[in-house]
């Protein structure tokens, strides 16, 4: 990715109790103060989401990279597992199953896809800084109101 001053991590990541947290522990480390409070929320659940799929789903450990660009603003998580399966948005399911992460990634990410790499994956998310001044609320409320949408009628199913 071109750009400005790029920043990055990479981190093995056991299937423990605190591999979330440990990731999102990094991945905040990474942004600092720099970036808005509503760019490092976002960051840190979608690395959160990555993550727990990627404990849940895939044999063995993981690795979790980021990188984090400041012309323009931006942020780029992946997580490698061993896994060969592709990740499915799922779109619904049973009160209390879960599953609905990859759908959250998808609202609220800009970008977001995966790649085989060796016998596994890499599933990966990209955010982006809006330009000082652009109001995204408007954006924002209807990411929102459509990931709530998804909430009640998963849960009424």
């Amino acid at each position: 990715m071109a750009g400005g001053t790029e920043r990055s991590i990479s981190m093995h990541v056991a299937a423990d109790p605190f591999t979330s947290r440990r990731a999102r522990d990094a991945v905040q480390r990474l942004l600092g103060d720099d970036p808005p409070i509503k760019f490092i929320r976002d960051a840190i659940l979608l690395t959160s989401e990555l993550v727990s799929n990627a404990v849940h789903h895939a044999p063995g450990d993981c690795v979790l990279a980021a990188s984090y660009w400041r012309a323009p603003e931006r942020l780029r998580v992946e997580v490698a597992d061993g896994s060969p399966l592709a990740p499915e948005i799922v779109s619904s399911r049973g009160r209390g199953q879960g599953g609905l992460g990859l759908q959250l990634v998808a609202t609220v990410s800009d970008r977001w896809g995966w790649e085989r790499k060796g016998p596994g994956k890499v599933v990966w998310f990209e955010i982006d800084v809006p330009p000082v001044g652009h109001d995204a609320s408007q954006h924002e409320n209807i990411k929102l109101r459509d990931i709530a949408q998804r909430i009640v009628d998963n849960s009424t199913k």
